[in-house]
């Protein structure tokens, strides 16, 4: 029994580290993966060869074993193998039988692309220094959005070959010298640890990196790298950017001629371009440094940034003077000499459709699409390897306009995705000079630049200002509708109408188009019904658009032929649906008398005229009591706004039985469509009056020489008021037309106004209410107001509250309101730092001396201790939507020495933050964004140690007396050892008894950690949990991992400096054999354990009672023998 315990455990052991190799790499939009995966290690001399990829881990394993059995120098990585030294490819062909599960990269016979980047040290310039952030915002008006909103939420990744060696210490001082927010950064290297540096690709990365968070201060940087400049390698790790969705704008600042690069690798690149195209990823590239010739002796442009999918970006010269900046193309020369930004007409790729910009005659693709300031003269400033650099090269204006669009994805609230069709939209329009503004003179050798598109700049530079009033404008609505005339009885109706819709053919579409049957007052305002379709899906959307908001609700389907559309009305309750998909809406009928029916198309976010859309035929609409009913039908066309360069390409004309639209210029139209239609029908707006209860109507109809009556009785004004609730019968009489309508008015109830919230019940509470969607009333606590006397829909609004939403009965003659507030973000900084903070009791994590907490609003309790300094108790108010930020310095309970000073670069001067400074032994705490610190010492001599990440610690010895204030300023010096780019590597992950997960992780030398997060999930929910650890840990169990499911996890690293990096993504479960295995080793070991220990114990009970019988029998009594 014994030998069969070892053997188990002898297994455990032995599928350990089995486990180990069994990862499966997560790849999905929400996860990082990968990231750094291993600390740079730099080998000028590597002879990388070959990079095996895997789409399926298993094989690592098996391909291991073919390398070594034919001595071939490799490094395995998760989901990679680096392959190195000689020998040939045939040696690898045999593993192509493995087909999609891996892919073979090969360094050896693909072109290298070249960084498009100038710099020459800033000491050796002409003296003029280069532009810093705030002269680039000046310039393209960008000041507000790049402080303020600063492209958060939006990820922008860049890719480059081998990285840069100190980026995170050079991104610390380009932030510290231009007074920049800390970046948010993560490094991800898809193919390997880099193990080469190049000083061209080194300032490239740097340049990259460091110019997107000048433009986006609050977006995430995705910085890609691969190790080696091969264009194939470039092209994987564009590839895995857009597969896994890590991006949604992608900045490349590097390219090759059109005619250095093979048929085939064009069409591979081109391909991975359009699907980022598809999947609504702003892919944008450098046009090149070269002018006209780029380098060589014919004309040529740069690829990628002539792929159609491929935002392309030339350069101009940014000139300054008495604060005012002018722009001319930047280049020059002639031939082969010729210099400045890449730009005239590709020989691969034929002109798209949407260029076609004023000015534009070529049947190829014309390159540049867009330029930005790219002169070295004088350039903008870059910080590599602790070196200031002036830099020029389209290098810079690629990653600034990737900067600029992740803003401009922040303010539209969706990715702009494909942005060529949008940019030459803009040329159409009154936008034009405004938003995109022309460059008009320069040359780049041979061609020369002008007024509207030109090959050298392309359609110009940005105002980001109006940029972000023109792509909100231009992505709106357009479209065309199809107008009938309402039913003359109002009181209770149902519209029909039967939909069918092509299959489409367009292969990208950034926005959406909406087929749809409508009760509307305007274009935008009614009730709709219809189809929603984007790229070749479809979706039921029903919405109620009011001027109070709008209200949707979608239903995936999959069907678009056959449809049948409805909207009915009875009672207060207006309904619509698609099929058997339904929704009602309780509603005061304000706008419901006033209404037309419309059949149309209306396209959003596809910028006009620009793509077409799958045609779509509808019947005549069929009203309840009007068998086949058709009167004045009309087309509409309407557009977002009142630019008449921003048509709707969508046309109608009559088919049997019903109306198609389709793609192409309208051919009927009329701006009086609506007039014409209601030409012969009454209009009555109502409106509920809040202090009489009674409903008015304000009637209109177009003739002006009729009369108005109700019931028979003539009315002299234009506004009526009505006695709810009862049917009315309202007729309008001309020499020319003799109409009428029946109406159903309401009845009505006053109601008073409990409004409460769990802060305080007796708040006197001032809200924005809106009953049934079109009632909107500013109404305080107590108050009174008029419902109808039936079911009400209510929505209420308040800032910093959650949006109270329910049907209520206003017949009990009291609404009731409970407003529920939202957690506020309290920070409190303290000195020390290592001081404890509570509210309510509860002790807040602390990072870099502030902690953190997220509190429910109202009164809290704040206790804030520490050993030597007087406790602060004190109670504060928290108010919702506020969030709060407290600095609170500690008094000492004793005589102390307050020293104080600012901590700087010693070469750059700019104050160092988030530098840790010890004094007494334990206690610490952090200076601030300027590099400002305050440390309590005893008096007589105390040291001082200071401690930041890439610095060598400092420490001060200080003699003083109590009660005095003495300021010690510290410069801060470079240690060269300590600016590697951090990292950590999720090593193990094994579940564990079919319930516990074990964790265990490295991270890179030098690095100064504040607090480390794990977080992991459940595959298929959404429930991020977070398990919070110390800056020590190396490992940790988490709890809850159960079989039958699939978890991912992957840990964060929060930096002394605010930074944060990511391990490696893994997906855990037990249907990995190995794990299965371990588990059931354990438990079977467990298990045998447990039986082996009842055994024995059975065993030596029977021995003591067999051995106390011996000593009865022998001494006749167990305790005479005692």
């Amino acid at each position: 029994m014994k030998g069969f315990a070892i053997a188990i455990f002898f297994v455990i052991l032995i599928a350990m580290p089995m486990s180990i190799t069994s990862y499966n790499d997560l790849r999905t939009d929400s996860t990082p993966v990968n990231f750094s995966e291993t600390g740079n290690t730099f080998n000028k001399n590597s002879n990388l060869t070959h990079v095996v990829y895997f789409n399926n881990v298993k094989y690592v394993g098996v391909v291991e074993k073919y390398l070594n059995n034919n001595n071939i120098n490799y490094q395995a990585g998760k989901n990679y193998i680096d392959i190195y030294g000689n020998h040939t490819q045939n040696s690898l062909n045999s593993l192509k039988k493995y087909g999609s599960a891996l892919k073979i990269l090969n360094n050896t016979n693909s072109q290298n692309a070249i960084p498009l980047i100038n710099y020459i040290p800033s000491a050796n310039s002409n003296g003029e220094p280069p532009y810093v952030p705030q002269n680039i915002w000046s310039a393209y008006n960008l000041t507000n959005y790049s402080t303020k909103y600063g492209g958060a939420g939006e990820t922008v990744a860049i890719i480059d070959a081998y990285g840069s060696q100190f980026l995170s210490y050079d991104l610390s001082v380009f932030d510290g010298i231009n007074n920049l927010l800390p970046a948010n950064i993560s490094i991800y290297e898809p193919l390997g640890p880099v193990t080469q540096t190049n000083f061209n690709w080194s300032i490239e990365t740097s340049t990259d990196v460091e110019w997107v968070h000048a433009m986006a201060q609050k977006a995430h940087i995705l910085l890609v790298v691969v190790p080696t400049a091969s264009s194939q390698f470039l092209q994987e790790a564009i590839n895995l950017t857009i597969e896994n969705g890590m991006a949604n704008v992608i900045s490349l600042s590097w390219g090759l001629s059109e005619n250095e690069m093979s048929p085939g690798v064009l069409s591979e690149y081109s391909a991975s371009f359009k699907m980022a195209a598809l999947d609504h990823i702003t892919v944008v590239a450098a046009s090149g440094d070269h002018g006209a010739f780029n380098g060589g002796n014919t004309l040529q442009v740069n690829f990628p940034a002539s792929s159609p999918y491929v935002t392309g970006v030339g350069g101009t010269s940014l000139i300054a003077k008495d604060g005012v900046f002018s722009q001319t193309a930047w280049g020059g020369g002639s031939g082969k000499s010729s210099y400045g930004s890449g730009g005239g007409f590709s020989t691969v790729f034929s002109a798209p459709g949407w260029q076609d910009p004023y000015g534009y005659n070529n049947t190829m693709r014309g390159v540049p699409d867009v330029s930005l300031d790219a002169s070295t003269q004088p350039g903008v400033i870059v910080i590599d390897g602790n070196y200031e650099y002036s830099v020029g090269g389209t290098s810079i204006a690629a990653p600034m306009w990737a900067g600029m669009i992740a803003i401009l994805d922040q303010m539209s609230g969706h990715s702009l995705g494909f942005l060529n069709p949008l940019l030459y939209q803009i040329s159409r329009t009154n936008y034009y000079g405004k938003a995109l503004v022309s460059v008009s003179n320069g040359t780049n050798g041979y061609y020369h630049a002008n007024y509207g598109w030109n090959p050298v700049t392309g359609l110009g530079t940005p105002n980001l200002g109006w940029m972000v009033k023109a792509v909100l404008n231009l992505t709106g609505s357009a479209g065309n509708e199809a107008i009938f005339s309402p039913p003359k009885d109002m009181t209770d109706f149902n519209i029909t109408t039967s939909l069918n819709l092509a299959n489409s053919n367009i292969s990208i579409e950034n926005g959406s188009t909406f087929n749809f049957l409508s009760l509307q007052y305007t274009p935008k305002l009614g009730i709709f019904t219809g189809i929603e379709e984007s790229n070749n899906s479809y979706g039921a959307l029903i919405m109620l658009s009011t001027a109070n908001g709008n209200y949707s609700y979608f239903f995936n389907i999959t069907t678009h032929r056959n449809l049948k559309l409805w909207i009915s009305f009875k009672g207060d309750v207006l309904s619509a649906g698609v099929n058997a998909y339904s929704h009602s809406f309780n509603i005061f009928p304000e706008f419901l008398y006033a209404s037309y029916i419309a059949v149309g198309v209306d396209r959003t976010g596809i910028y006009g005229s620009l793509y077409g859309f799958p045609e779509a035929s509808f019947s005549y609409p069929d009203i309840t009591g009007h068998s086949n009913y058709v009167a004045n039908t009309y087309y509409d066309l309407y557009i977002n706004n009142t630019a008449p360069e921003n048509y709707s390409m969508v046309n109608v004309s009559s088919n049997q039985g019903g109306l198609n639209f389709s793609y192409g210029n309208p051919t009927v139209s009329s701006i009086n469509a609506v007039r014409n239609v209601l030409k012969n029908n009454i209009q009555i707006l109502l409106n509920l009056n809040q202090t009489s209860g009674n409903i008015s109507g304000i009637l209109s109809q177009e003739s002006t020489n009729g009369t108005f009556s109700e019931n028979g009785n003539v009315i002299n004004s234009a506004e009526f008021n009505f006695q709810p609730p009862g049917n009315y019968n309202i007729s309008y009489s001309s020499q020319d037309l003799k109409t009428y309508i029946d109406i159903s008015i309401p009845s009505t109830v006053k109601v008073k106004l409990n409004i409460s919230s769990v802060i305080n019940s007796s708040n006197n509470f001032y809200s924005n209410l809106t009953a049934d969607y079109f009632i909107n009333l500013e109404k305080q606590n107590g108050s009174s107001l008029y419902l109808l006397n039936e079911n009400n829909s209510i929505y209420m609004k308040l800032e910093g509250f959650r949006t109270f939403h329910s049907v209520v009965n206003a017949g009990e003659k009291n609404l009731t309101v409970k407003l529920i507030p939202f957690a506020v973000r309290l920070d409190i900084t303290t000195s020390p730092g290592n001081a404890t903070v509570k509210i309510n009791n509860q002790t807040g994590v602390e990072l870099n001396g502030t902690a953190e907490f997220l509190v429910e609003p109202g009164k809290i309790f704040l206790d804030i201790s520490h050993p030597g300094f007087i406790t602060i108790n004190t109670t504060l108010y928290i108010f919702p939507g506020q969030n709060k930020t407290l600095n609170l310095i500690l008094t000492p309970s004793h005589k102390m020495v307050a020293i104080s000073g600012v901590i700087r670069n010693s070469k750059y001067h700019f104050g160092v933050s988030s530098v840790k400074v010890e004094y007494n032994n334990s206690d610490y705490s952090f200076s601030d964004s300027s590099g400002y610190y305050t440390a309590y010492v005893p008096e007589g001599s105390a040291n001082i140690t200071f401690n930041a990440s890439f610095y060598t610690p400092y420490v001060v010895t200080e003699n003083s007396t109590s009660d005095s204030t003495i300021n010690v300023n510290i410069s801060f010096f470079l240690n060269p050892s300590n600016v590697n780019n951090p990292s950590i590597t999720l090593d193990r992950a094994i579940p564990l008894l079919f319930f516990t997960l074990f964790l265990s992780w490295t991270l890179s030398s030098q690095t100064s950690v504040s607090h480390i997060d794990v977080h992991y999930y459940q595959l298929g929910t959404k429930n991020n949990n977070t398990l919070k650890l110390g800056a020590g840990s190396t490992f940790t169990f988490v709890n809850g991992i159960l079989p039958g499911n699939k978890y991912v996890v992957y840990i964060e690293v929060i930096l002394t400096d605010g930074q944060y990096i990511f391990s490696n993504g893994v997906e855990i479960s037990y249907s990995n054999i190995s794990f299965l295995a371990l588990n059931v080793s354990i438990v079977a070991f467990i298990a045998l354990a447990a039986y082996s220990a009842s055994i024995s114990i059975k065993k030596r009970a029977r021995r003591k009672k067999a051995f106390k019988k011996l000593l009865e029998e022998t001494y006749g009594s167990s305790k005479k023998w005692k």
